[in-house]
Formats: C-alpha cells, sequence, structure tokens
C-alpha cells in the first residue's frame, strides 16, 4: 500500500531479494523524478489554464515551494534530460544556454560525474582553490598539512594571494 506518508508491505511478499532491491532504487528514482514531474505539470496547468487562473488557485506558499523545480523544466526541457543523471544535474545547468547544458550533460554522463564533480568541473578557474580553515590550518599544503598556521605564515599568505586569503 502506498500512501504519502508510507510505503507498506506485507512481510511475507513474494519479492526476491533482486526484486526487493530493485524497489529500493526504483523508489529513489521516484523521488529525483518528482521534481521534474512536479515541475512539467505546473507548467501544463500553466499552458493550458492560463498564468491566472493558476495563480488563483495556488497559494504563493506552494509557489515558492515549485520555483525552482518550474525554472528548471522551462530551461532543461525533456528532451536535454537524461535518466542516468539526477535533477540536481539539470538544475545546476540550467541557467546556461541549451548548446552548453547539452556539452556539460554530456559530459557528466560520460564521465559518470556526480552533482559536485560536475559543478567542480564546470568552475572556470583550472588552479584549485586554497582555503583556510577557522583555525588557521593551509588546507591545500602538502608541506603544511597538519601544522599549526602562524600569524607571520597568514601574513604572508596574504601577501601572496593579493587579499585575505580566506574564501
Amino acid at each position: 500500500v502506498v500512501s504519502s506518508t508510507a510505503l507498506t508491505l506485507p512481510e511475507d511478499a513474494p519479492l526476491s531479494f533482486d526484486a526487493a532491491i530493485g524497489l529500493v532504487r526504483q523508489c529513489a528514482t521516484v523521488q529525483d523524478a518528482s521534481h521534474y514531474w512536479r515541475g512539467d505539470a505546473y507548467l501544463w496547468v500553466e499552458r493550458r489554464y492560463g498564468r491566472d487562473a493558476v495563480q488563483a488557485v495556488i497559494s504563493e506558499e506552494e509557489y515558492d515551494a515549485l520555483r525552482s523545480y518550474i525554472w528548471v523544466s522551462e530551461r532543461v526541457p525533456p528532451a536535454r534530460r537524461d535518466p542516468r543523471l539526477t535533477w540536481s544535474h539539470c538544475r545546476l545547468v540550467a541557467a546556461l544556454e541549451p548548446v552548453q547544458q547539452t556539452k556539460w550533460l554530456t559530459r557528466a554522463v560520460e564521465a559518470g560525474w556526480s552533482v559536485r564533480e560536475l559543478r567542480e568541473a564546470m568552475r572556470p578557474t583550472a588552479e584549485p582553490r586554497r582555503r583556510l580553515d577557522r583555525n588557521g590550518l593551509l588546507a591545500l599544503s602538502h608541506d603544511r598539512i597538519g601544522q599549526v598556521w602562524t600569524e607571520e605564515d597568514d601574513l604572508m599568505l596574504r601577501a601572496h594571494l593579493g587579499r585575505d586569503g580566506f574564501d
């Protein structure tokens, strides 16, 4: 039985282990797909009945909850979406022009990138960002990992970077 709060299966349901694992994976697919469905459904209703009709029955809170789904659905049409990627991949490229969206989504599929990996690949700089943690330890320095970062080291790094050195 499926409801808005549960998926209840009989304890003796005739599912093999592989089928049960498939069900768990399908639930994850449905969760991610629902982002697309919500945006696509809103856009369909709006096309069919008009924006004024939709806004008359959907509260501002509902619309705010739907806003990102609608935006991704508007910017990344179904033909450009790949089932091997998540909605979050599409959200990441939605601000780009269609040709760039296709380029980055294709690269993500070919490389098997997570959303984080896609985000990193899309960064305009090829050099990794240097970060300092709150205690002043240089995070990406092989020769200084684990050593206390002194005020003198901090001043030298700030002068080298030409800014405060913190991201």
